[in-house]
């Protein structure tokens, strides 16, 4: 019974130590949007199965593609003739 008390008591003196004594406030995002531009060109060079976030082209397998550059904007899908 004692220990019981005794570990209810810590709970309780836990619980009221860690409460925060002020409210909790939310963080607003900033006003500014972040704008993407991709890179204007006409082709694409052959191969490319992927444009990534960077801007940049991949022509690793769509799984693979644009890993450590932000991500695929755009998957290209090619179609060969047998």
């Amino acid at each position: 019974m004692k220990k019981h008390y005794i570990f209810s008591l810590l709970s309780v003196a836990m619980l009221a130590a860690c409460t925060p004594r002020h409210g909790v406030e939310v963080a607003k995002a900033p006003e500014t949007k972040t704008e993407f531009r991709a890179k204007s060109s006409d082709k694409i060079p052959q191969g490319v199965t992927a444009i990534c976030v960077d801007g940049s082209y991949s022509k690793s397998p769509i799984e693979q593609a644009c890993q450590g550059n932000g991500g695929v904007v755009k998957a290209f899908v090619h179609y060969h003739a047998d």
